[in-house]
């Protein structure tokens, strides 16, 4: 189901612990739903995948441009 979600570019992210789960805030890029650079906080985050540079919440995968804090 990966190939359904929205797919964006983030940099400046921290994982941070809500209501029981993670989410990620992040600055965001290359997202239509959003200007460039503005900072968000995600839906529940899914997986990390640090060999890809990858982030899976339950709406969208991010793509990896920093380190994850």
């Amino acid at each position: 189901m990966e190939e359904c979600k929205k797919r964006s570019t983030i940099t400046e992210c921290q994982i941070v612990p809500m209501y029981g789960c993670y989410v990620l805030t992040v600055q965001i890029m290359n997202d239509a739903r959003f200007d460039n650079g503005t900072f968000v906080r995600t839906s529940k985050l899914v997986r990390v995948d640090f060999e890809k540079k990858e982030a899976e919440t339950l709406n969208t995968i991010y793509q990896l441009s920093t380190e994850v804090k």
